[in-house]
């Protein structure tokens, strides 16, 4: 491959934003036709672009897609056909960006279920007795303040708020976590009812989605009075 052709390779894997430090590049030769071979260290995904030995300006491209069994996809356009350095390019992008940047984003993407299990492992929340005037301990707080996380999550998850009415709702919510600090347990489970009916006047809900937002809240804490009835 020319050199001018292996430097706009490179150029689109800079300007894509995928660090050098993970790229590996071969040359070789792939049934009678020279190739470069572009590789993701450490994973199986790799991009493969060959010449025809008759003109510089001809090409087939194959790479590993980001699946379930990482299949490649076999030469492109066809076994018997070439494109232009144009559709190299194309080619080349759509990889970095539908099966590169996809696969590292999976890797660093926490997974919020199992989070969730092992935190839902340290909630006991029928332990506090919220009408007790007791202030908390550091153990409650730290479950009153995961079950919060957890009601954050359930609100955006059923009623996908704006993001107008979600900074509102985190602002309630922050207020609640930080009031563990200075309120007892009676006085906080009374700001816990106030802030739930404040959510539903901030959401606008009629009386039905109110209901929702409270048995939401009920889920999590199971201790609230029936507030709707």
């Amino acid at each position: 491959m020319l050199k001018k052709h292996k430097n706009e390779l490179l150029q689109i894997i800079q300007d894509e934003g995928i660090a050098l430090s993970q790229i590996k590049k071969t040359e070789d030769v792939i049934s009678d036709h020279p190739a470069v071979i572009i590789e993701i260290i450490g994973t199986p995904l790799k991009f493969i672009v060959r010449h025809s030995v008759e003109n510089y300006e001809w090409f087939d491209c194959n790479f590993t897609q980001f699946n379930s069994t990482f299949s490649a996809t076999g030469f492109l356009p066809d076994d018997t056909d070439y494109c232009s350095f144009i559709d190299v390019r194309n080619m080349f992008k759509t990889w970095l960006r539908s099966h590169v940047k996809e696969y590292f984003a999976e890797l660093t993407t926490p997974d919020l279920w199992t989070q969730f299990a092992s935190d839902s492992k340290m909630l006991n929340l029928s332990t506090i007795d919220f009408e007790d005037k007791d202030f908390f301990n550091t153990e409650e707080k730290q479950q009153i303040r995961l079950a919060l996380r957890d009601v954050r999550l359930l609100i955006v998850d059923q009623f996908s708020p704006s993001a107008p009415e979600l900074e509102s709702i985190d602002a309630r919510l922050d207020y609640l976590s930080q009031a563990v600090d200075r309120l007892n347990k009676f006085d906080w489970k009374s700001l816990l009812i106030s802030t739930i009916m404040s959510i539903s006047v901030a959401l606008s809900f009629d009386t039905e989605k109110g209901r929702q937002l409270y048995t939401l809240f009920k889920q999590v804490f199971d201790v609230i009075p029936k507030l709707f009835y």
